[in-house]
């Protein structure tokens, strides 16, 4: 069966079903570097990743400067993506990400499907596209310094417990990105799971390209996530290092446990 027809012949069950995601967020930049300026709108690009980088590697020792030109700005993260993604196939969801703190980024247009809730500012991803692929470089100051009291003075326990009680799928992203991110699965885990009610939910963990973690940080982290199989059955989801696909990783996990 191909993809689109699974999604065809779950349509009923995904229109009854609510979905929960937190708590990432970035603003994406899409850049694409200049090769050459003719005048000021005619130019051509570096066509591929390994042009830009003989470029690169030609400055050592003599620095220069590349122009770049911005095609797009667009709301990021796999937790707004992944539920866009689901509310514009109809389907029921909360986003509690870093979409702005304390107002919203107005990028973050989700479909209206999806109830949005900001916890902080987010992260911002420079997208460099070539032909052969894309290179993301990502800002993540401000995104990094939200904790877990961060949270839930934004969104108190009690609160986090209503909402979250609501989701037939719990979806919690991107641990492996940012370094508060452990502790706020590990609270989240101790404190907000064990007060939801025994309804027939899932808890799919994604915890994206992991390249830039310790083995002892993912070990802890596999522990923590079995954990939360004492309360709902959980599916876990990553990216291969340097290939940019959890997005769309997600959504297939999502139909499956659908």
């Amino acid at each position: 069966m191909k993809y689109s027809d699974n999604f065809k012949a779950k349509k009923e069950t995904l229109l009854s079903k609510k979905v929960c995601v937190g708590f990432d967020g970035f603003v994406d930049l899409v850049i694409r570097p200049v090769k050459t300026r003719t005048d000021e709108t005619t130019c051509t690009y570096y066509s591929t990743i390994g042009q830009f980088g003989d470029k690169i590697s030609s400055l050592a020792g003599v620095s220069g400067n590349i122009e770049l030109s911005v095609s797009s700005t667009d709301f990021g993260g796999c937790g707004p993506h992944y539920a866009n993604g689901l509310a514009n196939m109809g389907v029921d969801l909360t986003c509690v990400g870093a979409m702005g703190y304390p107002e919203k980024n107005p990028v973050f247009n989700l479909n209206p499907n999806c109830k949005t809730i900001t916890v902080s500012e987010p992260g911002y991803s420079y997208v460099f596209e070539f032909g052969d692929g894309k290179i993301i470089m990502s800002d993540i100051e401000k995104i990094s310094r939200l904790k877990w009291e961060d949270l839930i003075e934004r969104i108190s326990v009690d609160e986090m417990v209503k909402i979250f009680d609501e989701a037939d799928i719990i979806t919690l992203v991107n641990w492996s990105y940012l370094v508060h991110f452990h502790k706020i699965y590990e609270k989240f885990l101790e404190e907000v799971m064990p007060r939801l009610s025994k309804k027939d939910r899932k808890v799919y963990i994604d915890i994206a390209d992991c390249a830039k973690r310790g083995a002892e940080e993912i070990k802890l982290a596999l522990k923590m996530f079995g954990r939360y199989s004492k309360y709902a059955p959980t599916y876990l989801g990553l990216t291969r290092p340097r290939q940019w696909l959890c997005i769309m990783f997600c959504a297939r996990v999502s139909m499956w446990i659908l």
